[in-house]
C-alpha cells in the first residue's frame, strides 16, 4: 500500500534527471546510436558521449563476433525425407544504423532470416546433398548473407548443427516426429 502510494516520486525523481545530460561511454566492443531530438540518426562509435535523454533516446549494440544456435526445425528434403534440422549462424554487425534504427528487432530478424535461409536450403535439396556437409554449408553461409545485408549483419558462417531423418507420428494432439537415424557428430 505504501510502495504504490509514494510510487510516484520515484516518477517525478526520473523525469528531473531526465532534464540533466548524462554521460554514455560505448565500449570497443559495441557502437550506439542516438535519436536527436526523436527523428535524427546518429551513430556513436567508441568512447565517451553526452546526451539528454529527455529529448535523446540512445540504443547500443555489439558489432563483434557472435554466434547464433537456432532451433530445430522439422523439414522434407526435396526428395521427400523427413528431417529435423537446426543450425548455427556466426554473425558481426557491421552497420548499428541499419540493424538497431531500420529494424525493429534486428536480433530476432537475425534468426527468422537465417532460419528461413536454411528451410530454402535443405528443401530444395536430395537428402544426400543435406548429408554433405562441406557444399551444403557453403550454400546456407550463402542464402543467410545475402539475405542478412540489408539489416547490417555480415554473415561470417551458417551451418547445420543438428541433423537427424525423422518419421512423422500423427496422433490426437496433432504431428511430431520419432528420430529415426540422427548426424549430429558431424555437424559439431
Amino acid at each position: 500500500m505504501i510502495e504504490s502510494a509514494l510510487g510516484w516520486i520515484g516518477e517525478v525523481a526520473r523525469f528531473v534527471g531526465s532534464l540533466f545530460p548524462r554521460l554514455l561511454v560505448v565500449q570497443a566492443s559495441h557502437r550506439a546510436i542516438k535519436y536527436v531530438h526523436g527523428k535524427t540518426v546518429r551513430e556513436l562509435g567508441p568512447g565517451l558521449h553526452i546526451y539528454w535523454p529527455l529529448v535523446t533516446p540512445v540504443e547500443t549494440c555489439a558489432v563483434v563476433r557472435q554466434v547464433l544456435n537456432m532451433p530445430t526445425q522439422l523439414l522434407e528434403t526435396r526428395d521427400g525425407e523427413p528431417v529435423a534440422v537446426g543450425g548455427v549462424v556466426e554473425y558481426e554487425v557491421t552497420d548499428a544504423v541499419k540493424f538497431l534504427a531500420e529494424c525493429e528487432n534486428g536480433y530476432e530478424a537475425i534468426a527468422t532470416v537465417a532460419m528461413a535461409g536454411i528451410r530454402k536450403v535443405v528443401t530444395s535439396t536430395q537428402y544426400e546433398g543435406v548429408a554433405e556437409t562441406g557444399r551444403l554449408d557453403r550454400q546456407l553461409a550463402s542464402a543467410v548473407r545475402s539475405s542478412l545485408r540489408p539489416y547490417g549483419v555480415r554473415v561470417l558462417s551458417a551451418r547445420l548443427s543438428d541433423l537427424a531423418r525423422v518419421r512423422p507420428v500423427h496422433h490426437t494432439g496433432g504431428l511430431t516426429a520419432q528420430v529415426v537415424q540422427q548426424n549430429h557428430t558431424e555437424y559439431q
